[in-house]
């Protein structure tokens, strides 16, 4: 799991980077494979990527994953292709919810995050405490332990 939080330490201009890239790079497979492959599955294997990249990187370049990867999709493998126009209904009704999913999933992985990241500072805290807890005691049961000790040879 640690390996997956340091992908978020990375500098933003590299998690826009790797989102871009990873985006471009599934596409053109897609793309490759577009007499094979239908545009539904091309949609879902974005989707699927994005999802992936949202367990990796900061809320903003998953964003732009999700609209880019959508825009993308309705580009290339969207007929009329090379447009950004969406002459079926069907299409445009894929197009949007597939935008809307892809959104949706990105600020919910970036919600769990930070709960994780509440409890996690949480269960720091709560641990602090009890450390301190151990040495208060420790510390109280030693100078109980001294000043009677101190007392018994002031009575002695």
């Amino acid at each position: 799991m640690n390996s997956l939080s340091n992908t978020r330490k990375y500098p933003i201009t590299k998690q826009y980077f790797i989102c871009f890239a990873s985006i471009a790079v599934l596409s053109g497979l897609c793309y490759l494979f577009k007499n094979d492959l239908s545009y539904k599955v091309t949609a879902l294997l974005l989707l699927l990527l994005v999802t992936i990249l949202a367990m990796l990187f900061d809320i903003l370049p998953i964003l732009f994953s999700a609209v880019f990867s959508a825009l993308i999709q309705n580009f290339f493998f969207i007929a009329p292709y090379f447009t950004f126009h969406i002459s079926n209904p069907e299409d445009i009704l894929l197009f949007f919810i597939y935008l809307s999913v892809a959104l949706v999933n990105v600020v919910l992985s970036f919600k769990i995050r930070e709960k994780e990241k509440k409890s996690r500072n949480k269960e720091e805290k709560v641990n602090t405490i009890k450390l301190y807890n151990t040495l208060l005691n420790s510390l109280s049961h030693e100078l109980e332990h001294r000043l009677q000790q101190s007392s018994e040879q002031w009575i002695l």
